[in-house]
């Protein structure tokens, strides 16, 4: 278990400032409306369904180039693992990468009037939004894995659909592979040098520490977060490092630095400078941070039916910011039956999700999740207002396409 006392990994930190109004009222400098920005989401995420067949066909000929003498049952299975894991969700981050690449380029990828280099420019952008969501899959069906979680998407998590069980760990490691295959593939045909390997490469790293300590974090009604207001306030260090490396940079990062690197390419055929992504971050990471604290609650407070699974957080004990600013909350209301209703059902699998809830509410946490929100799209305003032109409409839309989400 992690204890609150060690250093944390370093992250990107951010002062809270008072509540304002909501980010429809703040950072829309697009002038588009948030309806506008969903329904350009919608469009794009047709463009990117119109030949999902097909793109799959050709994410397994990037996985498979090379491979010699593979039986053609494989082939067939390969099709499975990727139909059943890459389709059926938001779509979300391949939707941005597809987004960020068009307007780095200038070019409207979704016109049907495109001319041949943009329709080159176009098939590269749909590859690397399926390749981003690949990279999504492995993560979600290693992390159903270890939570040992039966529905993923309102269907069986892929390691438990009957013949397949644990043999979903190798699965994975194929939807990586099929990630950074087809990305090195577009980058050989445009010569980009390898950056944008390099940054997926890197936000695997990141990812990958980002579940090592949400594993090592999980705690139960023994855990000392219960002890007092000061030992509870120290696990906020831990739930921003999960929100930072677990979430951040794949969830929110990555598509948007991704689509820049492909679209920029195109547009001056030069790659983006140097340290780009460390001011790119100051926006992206606290836009990744706004989305989990959108989960964690969500986890608790949200409909099953939107969701697609049960609320397990309190099950099994995650360090998210539900549990533990609902702890802190308690502890400083001097709320001792709650905070011994939290303690009796955290990282119980019969745990009584909806006495928590009511528990919860009574200590006020859906009107701090509400100022929290605010605060925090305050925060990422100013950040975004530094961004380039691009780059801010890009955070823009994000944003416009998370505020008040239901799933």
């Amino acid at each position: 278990m992690l204890s609150p006392n060690r250093p944390s990994v370093t992250m990107l930190r951010v002062t809270m400032p008072a509540v304002t109004p909501g980010w429809s009222h703040i950072i829309i400098s697009h002038r588009m409306t948030v309806g506008a920005i969903k329904e350009q989401l919608a469009v794009v995420l047709d463009v990117l369904m119109q030949d999902g067949e097909g793109t799959i066909e050709e994410l397994i000929q990037n996985l498979m180039d090379g491979a010699m003498g593979i039986p053609p049952t494989v082939v067939g299975t390969l099709s499975q693992i990727m139909a059943y894991n890459l389709v059926g969700g938001k779509f979300w981050r391949g939707a941005f990468a597809f987004i960020a690449t068009a307007e780095a380029a200038g070019v409207d990828l979704t016109s049907s009037t495109l001319t041949p280099s943009e329709e080159a420019l176009r098939h590269r952008a749909v590859l690397l939004a399926w390749a981003l969501e690949a990279l999504q899959a492995v993560f979600l069906v290693a992390d159903d894995i270890m939570d040992n979680s039966d529905l993923r998407r309102g269907k069986p998590s892929w390691f438990k659909v009957p013949g397949v069980g644990l043999r979903a760990i190798n699965d994975g490691f194929l939807l990586e592979s099929t990630c950074l295959a087809t990305v090195a593939r577009i980058e050989e045909e445009i010569e980009m040098g390898g950056d944008l390997t390099r940054l997926i490469q890197k936000v695997i790293r990141y990812t990958e520490i980002g579940q090592m300590v949400d594993i090592e974090s999980d705690l139960d009604g023994e855990s000392s977060i219960f002890d007092s207001l000061e030992t509870s306030m120290k696990f906020r260090d831990v739930y921003e490092s999960i929100h930072q490396h677990k979430t951040a940079y794949y969830t929110v990062h990555l598509p948007i630095a991704a689509g820049l690197m492909l679209g920029t390419h195109y547009a001056t055929n030069k790659s983006l400078v140097r340290g780009f992504e460390s001011q790119l971050a100051s926006a992206t990471l606290p836009i990744g941070r706004y989305f989990q604290i959108q989960d964690d609650f969500l986890d608790m407070f949200g409909s099953i039916e939107k969701l697609g699974k049960p609320g397990m957080d309190l099950a099994e004990g995650k360090c998210g910011w539900t549990l533990v600013e609902g702890v802190i909350k308690a502890h400083e209301l001097g709320d001792s039956d709650g905070v011994k209703q939290i303690q009796a059902n955290l990282g119980r699998p019969d745990a009584d999700s909806a006495s928590v809830r009511a528990v919860y509410t009574r200590l006020g946490l859906p009107q701090l999740y509400t100022e929290t929100s605010c605060r925090l799209e305050t925060v990422i305003a100013q950040a975004v207002s530094t961004q380039t032109p691009v780059a801010r409409s890009l955070c823009d839309k994000m944003m416009a396409a998370l505020v008040g989400r239901q799933k």
